[in-house]
């Protein structure tokens, strides 16, 4: 799959962050039928700034949703990095809970993409098996 290349250091960038805010907002606002030049419109950018920060329209919420499961996978690694071993026992079974009772998966993301929480957890397969 081809990303916009959401990354820790752009998204560190008070300029690009607020950028990504807008087009995300954009997006969602025109979810029906999102276009380039809608969107550009909505967020207050050209075109150019768009197809700089996403290669196309159709990808955005993809985009995030990569980035969030990088991301995720980045602190729950550190996370389970600490020595606390009941603490880290304690959100590994947390982690199992939610992956294997799609009713709080449903609960938790009514309206959005539910498989996001699956992508992260399958992320983290190597680390807590």
């Amino acid at each position: 799959m081809e990303t916009s290349g959401l990354t820790d250091r752009k998204m560190a960038n008070k300029r690009f962050l607020k950028t990504e805010q807008a087009i995300f907002m954009a997006y969602y606002k025109l979810r029906d039928r999102p276009t380039a030049k809608k969107i550009s419109e909505y967020a207050n950018i050209s075109r150019t700034t768009l197809y700089r920060h996403h290669k196309k329209v159709q990808k955005i919420p993809y985009d995030y949703e990569d980035f969030l499961v990088k991301a995720f996978t980045k602190a729950i690694k550190n996370f389970l990095k600490q020595d606390d071993i009941r603490l880290n026992l304690l959100f590994l079974r947390i982690l199992l809970f939610i992956k294997s009772n799609d009713k709080v998966i449903n609960e938790l993301f009514k309206d959005g993409r539910k498989d996001i929480i699956k992508r992260m957890l399958d992320a983290l397969k190597p680390t807590i098996v």
